[in-house]
């Protein structure tokens, strides 16, 4: 289940997943973990779009 959601979320864009993780804060994800998340976003969001990026990269 795990697997197959992330999946998901990598074909997104980070705009999507973001929204995403969001909607699911307190469902599906811990909410103080979304907010860590959230926060390293923030500052590093540049950084993720590359992480991303190498990981579609990797797949293909």
């Amino acid at each position: 289940m795990v697997k197959a959601y992330l999946k998901l979320l990598i074909g997104m864009s980070i705009e999507e997943a973001i929204n995403e993780i969001l909607r699911n804060k307190g469902t599906q994800f811990h909410p103080e973990v979304v907010d860590v998340f959230i926060s390293i976003y923030m500052n590093e969001r540049y950084r993720l779009e590359e992480i991303k990026n190498q990981i579609l990269e990797s797949a293909s």
